[in-house]
């Protein structure tokens, strides 16, 4: 079993260029366009006991890709 990887915006931000990215954008929303990505709606549940607050969470997979992705 593989660890789960978790990144921060700034080590996201010191990977990749947005040059590097728009060809994987444009391949989702193609895909997406197609019919080729589940993305069920965001589950909402409340953080805590007492606490104010909702935590969402943002799954997402495209058919025939290896991973599968959620946004935290």
């Amino acid at each position: 079993m593989s660890d789960v990887r978790v990144l921060a915006d700034d080590d996201v931000a010191d990977l990749l260029s947005l040059p590097e990215l728009l060809p994987e954008i444009e391949r989702g929303f193609l895909k997406q366009g197609r019919g080729e990505v589940e993305r069920p709606p965001r589950p909402h549940f409340p953080v805590g006991t007492g606490t104010p607050g909702t935590a969402l969470t943002m799954p997402a997979y495209v058919h025939g890709d290896p991973t599968y992705a959620t946004k935290l």
